[in-house]
C-alpha cells in the first residue's frame, strides 16, 4: 500500500499539473496536463494494475459486504432466516435487482433523449406554455362597449366599435416572459369563425414596470394587430414580466363579433432575476441588467444557456458594476452553455474600461460560448475580448 501511495504521488505529481481558478476574474477552470519527455512504459503498466485493482474493489466491494451481511444475518436464523428459504425469496430478489437495472437504463436512454427535460445535472431549458382567459377572467377587465357579464362577450351596443383590455397579467418577481402567439375562439370552444363582415383585432403591451403600456401587433408596431383566430405568431420580441391584451370589437350591419376564450404562448425566457436568485437566460433571449448585485442582493447562481446574451450595464463611472454570485446557500457558479455570452458593457459618458466586477466561486465557459467586452465601451487592447 505503501509503494502504491509513492508511485501515485510520483506519477501524478510529474504529469499532472491543476490549476484552480480564484474567487474572482477567474472565468474557467484549467486543467492541463504535462507529457513527460522521456515516457516509461514500466510505470503505465504498473499504473494501470493499480488502476483495474481500484476498480475492482470499487466494483465488488459493495457487493462483498452486502453478501458478509446476508450471511451474519442468515447464521442468526429468525425471520429473515425464513424468509430466505422460501422458494419466492429468490425470485423477489431478482426483481428487484433487474428492475433496477431497467429503471437505471431506461433513466440514462431518456437522458439522451431530451437531456433538458430529463438530465438533473444540466441547466434547463425553457419551454413554451398557454395561458388561457374566458368570461371570468374577462370580466376583471376593463371593457368599453363590451358585455362582460356573458358568455362570448359581445358588444354591448353592435351599432359601433367596442374594446376590452385585460387585467394584468403577472409573471412574478425575476421573472421576464417572451409571447410569442396568440389564438382565440369565437362563439363557443373549438369555434374560430366570426360573423360576416365582422372581426376582432387584438394587441399586446409588455413592460417590467407595470406602468407603461404600449399596445402593438405581431411585429411590434402600434399599426398592427393579430387577427388569425387559429393561430398569429409574433415576429417581434414581445418580453416583459407584465403583458397586458387589447381586444378590439369591430361589428357589422348590427352584429358584433363574439370571444368565447383568448389563449397566450408565452416562454420564461428569464428566471430568478432578484436578490437570492438563482438566474438563469434562456430560449436566445438578450437580457439586460443594470447597476450593482452585491451583498445580500447578489445572486445563488448565473446560467446562460439556449445561445442567450446576458448583458450587465455600469450606472456610474466609478467602479461600475459590481456582481456578486455568492448569495448563501446557493453554487456561486456563472455558467455559459450552449453558444451563449455574457457581455459586460463600459459606462456611457467616462473613460472606457470602467465597466464590470464579477465576483463568484466558479465561472464556466463551454465550447462555443464567450464573456466578450470587445467593442462595448473597452479600451482597447483592454477588459474582456480586448477591444479586438
Amino acid at each position: 500500500m505503501q509503494k502504491r501511495d509513492n508511485f501515485n504521488r510520483y506519477y501524478w505529481g510529474k504529469h499532472l499539473s491543476i490549476k484552480r481558478g480564484n474567487k474572482k476574474a477567474q472565468f474557467k477552470n484549467k486543467l492541463t496536463i504535462k507529457k513527460s519527455k522521456n515516457f516509461d512504459f514500466l510505470k503505465l503498466r504498473v499504473f494501470w494494475a493499480l488502476f483495474r485493482a481500484r476498480m475492482f474493489e470499487f466494483y465488488y466491494g459493495i457487493h462483498v459486504k452486502i453478501r458478509l451481511l446476508h450471511d451474519n444475518t442468515y447464521a442468526k436464523g429468525g425471520n429473515y432466516k425464513k424468509w430466505s428459504d422460501r422458494p419466492i425469496s429468490k425470485t423477489v430478489h431478482r426483481s428487484i435487482f433487474y428492475s433496477y437495472i431497467t429503471a437505471t437504463l431506461g433513466f440514462m436512454l431518456l437522458q439522451a433523449i431530451a437531456p433538458y427535460g430529463i438530465n438533473i445535472f444540466k441547466p434547463r431549458e425553457a419551454f413554451a406554455a398557454t395561458l388561457t382567459h374566458s368570461q371570468p377572467q374577462f370580466a376583471t377587465g376593463t371593457p368599453t362597449n363590451v358585455n362582460t357579464a356573458v358568455s362570448p362577450i359581445v358588444l354591448t351596443s353592435p351599432a359601433s366599435v367596442g374594446n376590452l383590455i385585460s387585467p394584468t397579467i403577472d409573471r412574478g418577481v425575476g421573472t421576464v416572459a417572451k409571447y410569442s402567439a396568440l389564438s382565440w375562439y369565437t362563439s363557443g370552444s373549438g369555434v374560430t369563425t366570426q360573423p360576416a363582415g365582422t372581426s376582432l383585432q387584438i394587441q399586446i403591451a409588455v413592460n417590467d414596470n407595470n406602468t407603461t403600456w404600449n399596445y402593438v401587433g405581431p411585429d411590434g408596431l402600434a399599426t398592427s394587430y393579430f387577427t388569425t383566430a387559429t393561430g398569429h405568431t409574433a415576429t417581434a420580441i414581445l418580453a416583459g414580466r407584465y403583458v397586458r391584451y387589447k381586444v378590439i370589437f369591430n361589428p357589422s350591419a348590427g352584429v358584433s363579433p363574439a370571444l368565447y376564450s383568448l389563449t397566450l404562448t408565452y416562454t420564461d425566457v428569464v428566471t430568478g432575476d432578484m436578490a437570492g436568485g438563482d438566474m438563469i437566460v434562456t430560449s436566445g433571449y438578450s437580457h439586460t441588467v443594470t447597476g450593482d448585485r452585491q451583498t445580500t442582493n447578489g445572486y445563488k447562481s448565473i446560467t446562460v444557456n439556449s445561445a442567450s446574451a446576458l448583458y450587465i450595464q455600469p450606472n456610474d463611472g466609478v467602479d461600475g458594476s459590481v456582481i456578486d454570485v455568492n448569495y448563501t446557500g446557493g453554487t456561486g457558479k456563472v455558467l455559459l452553455t450552449g453558444s451563449s455570452t455574457l457581455i459586460p458593457l463600459g459606462y456611457t459618458g467616462t473613460t472606457n474600461g470602467v465597466g464590470v466586477t464579477i465576483n463568484a466561486t466558479d465561472i464556466q465557459i463551454d465550447s462555443g460560448s464567450s464573456i466578450n467586452g470587445a467593442g462595448r465601451g473597452f479600451a482597447a487592447s483592454t477588459g474582456p475580448g480586448k477591444g479586438a
